[in-house]
């Protein structure tokens, strides 16, 4: 996770193995020595006779400094007992001596499946995010994933909670403009009935916001008159 916080200073677009051109900052792989990554990652001396310019050196660093800690990595329950473990064990023996470096956050998921099914090519319920997206809008497709689940249990995108939703949404809209229109709203004070709705909408959102928080989505959506 530090490498991405200086990626974008080693590797151009489509260039992942370095192999079509230098560097976007004209860096050769061979000037990456150990001294190098301690300046920039451990606040070690500057390196000599190196060849690539300090001010390049100190803009990753700066950059380095600016991302870390890590706040939060999200990944999939499988990875748990080896890439996540070991991400905790490099960040120990890397920043011994800063432990505000270490990563302060990771959230697990499990697997994806559509349709209470496993996700899979043969089965002909294979979906992709931009594909999704397309078919069913951005805003369906959140509420369908928020729908799935958060535990480490199997998640599972519902088509059909994507396609109610986007009715749902229609529907509100159209509700909305509708009052809007109208030219007999209700003026003064609030009476009973309105309190009532104003104290439940209040409590609502406040739930909501606690469930978006803790990143436990389908609680969070529960509140959300699309639901119901």
């Amino acid at each position: 996770m530090s490498y991405y916080t200086i990626a974008h200073y080693l590797q151009g677009p489509e260039n992942l193995n370095g192999d079509k051109e230098k560097s976007p900052s004209k860096i050769d792989p061979a000037d990456l020595t150990k001294e190098v990554f301690d300046y920039i990652y451990r606040k070690g001396a500057v390196p000599e006779n190196c060849q690539i310019p300090k001010e390049t050196l100190d803009k990753m660093r700066d950059e380095f400094r600016y991302w870390y800690p890590m706040n939060l990595r999200v990944s999939a329950k499988d990875l748990i007992p080896n890439h996540l473990t070991m991400a905790l064990y490099n960040h120990a023996a890397i920043w011994e001596d800063e432990p505000e470096l270490w990563p302060q956050g990771f959230y697990c998921n499990g697997h994806v499946m559509v349709d209470a099914e496993k996700m899979s090519k043969s089965k002909g319920n294979f979906l992709m995010m931009n594909e999704t997206t397309e078919k069913y809008t951005t805003d369906a497709t959140r509420f369908a994933c928020a729908d799935a689940g958060d535990s480490l249990d199997d998640a599972n995108f519902s088509r059909d909670t994507a396609d109610n939703t986007i009715l749902s949404l229609v529907n509100e809209d159209a509700w909305i403009e509708e009052t809007l229109k109208a030219t007999d709203l209700r003026n003064g004070d609030h009476n009973i009935m309105d309190k009532i709705l104003l104290n439940e909408t209040n409590r609502l959102i406040v739930d909501s916001a606690k469930n978006f928080s803790a990143m436990q989505f389908k609680e969070g959506t529960y509140f959300i008159p699309l639901r119901q």
